[in-house]
């Protein structure tokens, strides 16, 4: 008899695993989430950032270039020279028809039909009869190219830097002619005037790297900037909920209840998938408002593209094509996913409000190592940093799928990161179910991950 309810007992023994209740829990904190007025404020602000991210770079970026050409452009409009003598000793046909007249100004009105004289003197004669308000552009033949010169008269009353700006008028101009002179139709010529990116010095591993991947250092660094900074976002928002939410219902005595008709497992799960939702809807929502700003920016108003723009580039979910979007939500996921649970179990273990910001603390200083190690090895870019970066959490939750579609790692390395993330999350979703239902029901006012593991072995 004794060992018949002794079976009985063991029969009925609670599955550590059972996640029945878990879609009732969801569908109240996606509810919650919802109707609460500072999420929902936090996501339209989320998605308003993201569409106005594009715009502030892109005008930042224009402006610092418009401000640099803009220097230039005042020297040549508040000139101190009476004439400006052009010298081409030459044979590029180069005359005042390759002269743009408003370029150029005095501080009296005169434009540069005015100011601009072209002529045939000697450079003896005309360096000779130079004024200390006038200047000449000496344009000589050399072995290999061409020389331009400034010159001033002795006492000159000209500035050098307006000199020097004058000089760097006329070796564009001057340019444009010789390639005119060649044979360079103007179409041609106004595509050659687009202008040259320049990169930065690389190593030559780093250099091999962005050559056969066509990804610069400098595009890598960005996009490792904008996906860490878009995980660490998720991984905060979660942390604190999950963590505020489990506490509040030990404080208020509500687990007791809940428990009767949800079991641990899915009481956690439900919290987690909830916010989980959440989440997704606000990043998909403000990337496709970003590409939407994009669209309008670049297609419908026809602005130009800057080469070489700095700050977070959201192209990084839509530069590697389905493949690579897939896997970088994919990525954003398992993150979020493992930081929930983690939080879920620190959450169990508080008992007081001020508990929370001790276990927040501690998921929170994990996910600033992965997001400041990952911004500090993106712009290093070494071969040996990114294979670290990508094979040891919490760094690789936060750069895996950019430094694989970038071309820093191989497919095998990119599975083998993804196994040790997969394992990880499982070992933790397995002391999860072992600790949570004790971590719920327990007084601890140590929420830190020696509790947890008292419980687990308890």
């Amino acid at each position: 008899m004794s060992r018949q309810l002794s079976s009985n007992v063991s029969n009925v023994q609670e599955n550590i695993y059972d996640s029945r209740g878990m879609d009732k829990v969801y569908k109240f904190t996606l509810k919650q989430t919802f109707k609460n007025k500072s999420y929902l404020f936090t996501f339209i602000l989320f998605v308003f950032i993201m569409a106005c991210m594009k715009p502030i770079n892109y005008f930042s970026a224009k402006a610092g270039q418009n401000s640099f050409d803009g220097n230039s452009a005042k020297e040549l409009k508040e000139l101190q020279t009476s004439n400006i003598y052009v010298l081409n000793d030459t044979t590029v046909d180069f005359s005042m028809k390759n002269i743009d007249p408003t370029a150029l100004s005095d501080g009296e009105g005169h434009d540069g039909s005015a100011l601009v004289v072209f002529t045939d003197k000697s450079k003896e004669q005309l360096l000779d009869e130079l004024a200390v308000n006038e200047m000449a552009i000496v344009i000589e033949r050399t072995d290999k190219s061409f020389m331009i010169k400034g010159v001033l008269a002795e006492g000159s009353l000209i500035e050098l830097s307006e000199a020097d700006a004058v000089v760097d008028y006329f070796v564009g101009v001057f340019d444009d002619a010789k390639l005119l002179s060649a044979g360079i139709t103007e179409d041609k010529l106004n595509a050659l005037q687009k202008g040259i990116y320049i990169g930065r010095t690389e190593t030559q591993a780093s250099f091999e790297a962005s050559n056969n991947n066509q990804i610069p250092s400098l595009t890598f660094m960005m996009f490792m900037l904008t996906f860490s900074i878009v995980s660490f976002m998720t991984t905060s928002m979660s942390t604190s909920y999950i963590i505020a939410s489990v506490t509040e219902e030990k404080q208020n005595k509500l687990v007791e209840s809940i428990l009767v008709t949800v079991r641990p497992m899915a009481l956690l799960l439900g919290k987690i998938f909830g916010m989980m939702t959440y989440v997704v809807a606000m990043l998909v929502s403000g990337i496709v408002a970003a590409q939407l700003v994009d669209f309008i920016m670049f297609t419908v108003m026809g602005l130009e593209k800057l080469q070489g723009g700095g700050g977070i580039d959201l192209g990084v979910f839509t530069r590697f094509g389905v493949p690579g979007a897939v896997f970088m939500v994919i990525s954003v996921v398992l993150g979020y996913l493992i930081f929930s649970v983690l939080s879920g179990m620190l959450g169990g273990a508080c008992s007081k409000t001020e508990d929370i910001q001790a276990a927040t603390s501690t998921v929170m200083m994990l996910a600033m190592v992965g997001y400041i190690g990952t911004i500090i090895i993106g712009g290093l870019d070494m071969p040996v940093l990114n294979m670290v970066c990508a094979l040891v959490p919490p760094l690789s939750i936060f750069s895996l799928p950019v430094v694989f579609f970038c071309g820093r790692i191989n497919v095998v390395i990119f599975i083998i990161s993804y196994v040790i993330q997969i394992v990880l999350l499982l070992l933790l979703v397995r002391l999860m179910a072992k600790t949570y239902r004790v971590l719920l029901l327990a007084d601890s006012s140590t929420p830190k991950l020696k509790t947890i593991f008292r419980a687990a072995r308890g």
